[in-house]
C-alpha cells in the first residue's frame, strides 16, 4: 500500500513537472521575447510571420495539456491494473504492464519538446537562408571540451558507465547473456550519440548565423553539461535497475522509472531555463542592419 501511495505522488509530480510547470515556463519565456523584441525592431529574429510563432506556442501548450490529461488517464489505468502494488500471484502479470506506464508516458511527454527542437532547427535554417548575402566573422578562439565542463565531471560520467557494465556482467554472478550484450551495446551507442552531439556543438558551425560569440559559448556550455549529466543519469538508472533485480525489489521499478524521467527533465529543461536566461541574450544582433558576429 505504501508503495502505491508513493508511486501516485511521484507520478503526479511527473505529470505536473514535465507537462505543466516547464511548458508554462517556456511559454512565459517565449511571450517575453515576442513582447519585448518586436519584429519591426528585430527583423532578423523572425524569418517567419509572428503569427506562425504564436501558433507554434499555442500548439506546444495544447499538446502538453493533452499529455497531462493522458497522465491522469494512466493513473486510473494503473489503479485498475495493479490494485495494491505488492507482487502476488494474482496481480503479477497486470503489475508488469503497470510498471511500463511511466516509461510510456515519459516518452509521450517529451514529444512536444522534440517538436519544439525540430521547429527550432527549421527556424535556424530559415535564418541562414535569409543571411546568405551577409558577411560573417570567423571565430578564432579555439574551443575544446574542458572549456565547458570540468574533467572531474567527465571522469565521473565514464566511471558510472563502467560501473553499469560491471554491474550488468557481475551481478549476481558473472554471465554474458544476450540480454546483457543488448543492454551494454544500447547504452554504449547512446553514450556515443551524446558524445557526437557534444563534438558537433563544440566544433561544428553555429546554427544561428546571428548569434553572438558570448551567447554561443553559453549555449555550448549548457549543451555539454546537460548531455554529460544525462549520461550519468542513464548509468545510475541502469545500475539501480540491476540492483533492484538482485535484491528482488523489482516492484519499486515503477517508482524509479518515474523519477528517472523527472531527472532527465531537471538536467535538460530546467538547466536550459537556468543557464540560458532570456535576459542574458544579446538581441542587438537581430536588429536591422546589425552585422554578423
Amino acid at each position: 500500500m505504501l508503495e502505491s501511495i508513493l508511486f501516485y505522488v511521484i507520478f503526479i509530480s511527473q505529470i505536473v513537472l514535465i507537462s505543466y510547470y516547464f511548458p508554462k515556463k517556456i511559454q512565459t519565456r517565449t511571450r517575453y521575447v515576442l513582447d519585448n523584441y518586436p519584429e519591426h525592431t528585430y527583423p532578423k529574429l523572425y524569418p517567419k510571420p509572428i503569427a506562425a510563432y504564436k501558433k507554434g506556442l499555442r500548439n506546444f501548450m495544447i499538446i502538453n495539456h493533452l499529455m497531462a490529461a493522458l497522465g491522469i488517464i494512466l493513473i486510473v489505468l494503473y489503479a485498475i491494473l495493479s490494485g495494491d502494488y505488492v507482487s502476488s500471484g494474482n496481480h503479477a502479470a497486470k503489475q508488469k504492464y503497470a510498471e511500463g506506464l511511466p516509461i510510456f508516458f515519459g516518452i509521450c511527454q517529451y514529444v512536444p519538446y522534440l517538436l519544439m527542437e525540430i521547429s527550432g532547427l527549421k527556424q535556424f535554417k530559415l535564418m541562414r537562408q535569409a543571411n546568405l548575402s551577409g558577411r560573417r566573422k570567423a571565430e578564432l578562439t579555439p574551443r575544446h571540451l574542458f572549456h565547458f565542463i570540468s574533467p572531474a565531471l567527465v571522469a565521473t560520467a565514464f566511471v558510472l558507465y563502467l560501473a553499469f557494465v560491471l554491474f550488468e556482467l557481475y551481478l549476481p554472478a558473472f554471465a554474458l547473456t544476450e540480454d546483457n550484450v543488448v543492454r551494454i551495446a544500447t547504452t554504449t551507442i547512446c553514450n556515443l550519440l551524446l558524445g557526437g552531439i557534444i563534438f558537433w556543438n563544440i566544433y561544428g558551425k553555429r546554427l544561428d548565423p546571428h548569434q553572438s560569440h558570448q551567447d554561443r559559448i553559453r549555449q555550448i556550455g549548457f549543451t555539454v553539461r546537460s548531455l554529460v549529466y544525462i549520461s550519468m543519469a542513464l548509468s545510475l538508472y541502469l545500475v539501480a535497475l540491476k540492483a533492484m533485480e538482485v535484491l528482488a525489489i523489482e516492484y519499486l521499478e515503477i517508482i524509479l522509472n518515474s523519477l528517472y524521467f523527472q531527472l532527465l527533465a531537471a538536467f535538460s529543461i530546467a538547466t536550459m531555463l537556468r543557464i540560458l536566461k532570456v535576459e542574458d541574450i544579446n538581441f542587438d544582433v537581430y536588429k536591422k542592419g546589425a552585422g554578423s558576429h
